[in-house]
């Protein structure tokens, strides 16, 4: 049996959609349709009612749901204990990283613990701040390089290597160019540009406003 064609009945069962479930399935409507159709003649029952343009499972339908599930649930498990398996035998050292990594020291030292340990396989690449702990949590990497501000560190060991600090960046001829300090306050008039609310950098600066009391003017977020 496909094991294809019971995922795709799953998770029809829960849009009631073929165009819904081809689109999480990265396929094609139709072939969809084929793998339901496929697996009810294999099965020899209606696994849906397809009547005015409505799709309802059937009786027969939700007694294979409950072993269709476990079936999918039971393979995906395998995947992951089989990566788990091949990650804890292998000499394969998985880095994720902030995308601009290449401002921080640790870019180097990534390159030359490389140099140093040809023996390892190193995987490095880069993922929005957001990814990276649950990277870590799920086990699709063994170490991430990120900041860190409020962050639990118990679930973690943590290494700080540098601190960034904030700084207000405005044109040479703005009125706050020559002073050596700003306070939020002198910005509460200000139009602000900051990255957006999918990065980790957007809530800890927006605290500080709001510990300055002020709505600030937001003209532009970006990643």
């Amino acid at each position: 049996m496909d094991i294809q064609k019971l995922k795709a009945f799953v998770e029809l069962t829960e849009t009631n959609s073929y165009t819904e479930t081809a689109e999480h399935l990265f396929t094609t409507q139709a072939t969809i349709s084929k793998q339901i159709m496929s697996l009810e003649k294999e099965l020899g029952i209606k696994l849906f009612s397809r009547e005015h343009r409505t799709i309802e499972i059937t009786d027969e339908g939700e007694l294979v749901l409950e072993y269709a599930k476990q079936i999918v649930a039971l393979k995906d498990e395998m995947y992951e204990k089989i990566s788990e398996h091949k990650r804890e035998h292998s000499l394969d050292l998985v880095i994720k990283t902030i995308p601009s990594i290449s401002n921080y020291h640790a870019l180097e030292l990534i390159s030359e613990f490389h140099q140093a340990h040809p023996e390892i396989t190193l995987h490095l690449s880069e993922a929005e701040s957001y990814e990276l702990i649950p990277a870590l949590q799920n086990g699709s990497a063994d170490a991430v390089f990120m900041r860190i501000f409020d962050m639990d560190e118990s679930e973690f060991e943590v290494a700080s290597g540098e601190e960034d600090k904030f700084v207000v960046v405005v044109p040479k001829q703005h009125r706050l160019a020559g002073q050596t300090a700003v306070t939020m306050q002198d910005l509460k008039a200000e139009n602000f540009l900051m990255l957006g609310k999918e990065t980790n950098l957007y809530d800890p600066v927006m605290k500080l406003i709001n510990q300055a009391e002020f709505t600030p003017e937001v003209i532009y977020e970006g990643r």
